[in-house]
């Protein structure tokens, strides 16, 4: 969507809701509020989710077509598909809600296409 996206650190690093310190606190925010250690930081910042998520976001942070005209369509109930354009520079992301899973195609300025699948886990 247009503008800044906002990334909370759990889910960046692909960590689950904090049951204990919610527990322990009585906080509901704090279910999304673990304290990482550096080694836990570490070890998230190697699994394949992580590495996609961060591909994701320098993708979103670089690519120039988010500079320009933003369209979507819902073909159905469970298909919907999300295109940015400015000039020749363009992505599409097609998420079928039925499987769950979504398609990512982008120009990569070299007049070509790139694709990137994003599995639902």
């Amino acid at each position: 969507m247009p503008g800044i996206p906002q990334v909370y650190y759990v889910g960046l690093l692909g960590a689950h809701n904090d049951m204990e310190l919610l527990a322990k606190s009585g906080v509901g925010r704090d279910i999304n509020r673990h304290y990482f250690t550096a080694g836990e930081i570490a070890a998230s910042l190697q699994t394949p989710l992580v590495e996609r998520l961060i591909a994701l976001i320098r993708l979103r942070n670089s690519h120039p077509a988010f500079s320009g005209d933003c369209t979507t369509e819902l073909a159905s109930r469970e298909r919907l598909t999300i295109r940015w354009r400015q000039n020749e520079h363009r992505i599409s992301l097609a998420v079928d809600l039925s499987k769950p899973c979504a398609t990512l195609e982008y120009s990569n300025g070299l007049n070509a296409t790139a694709a990137m699948a994003i599995p639902a886990s």
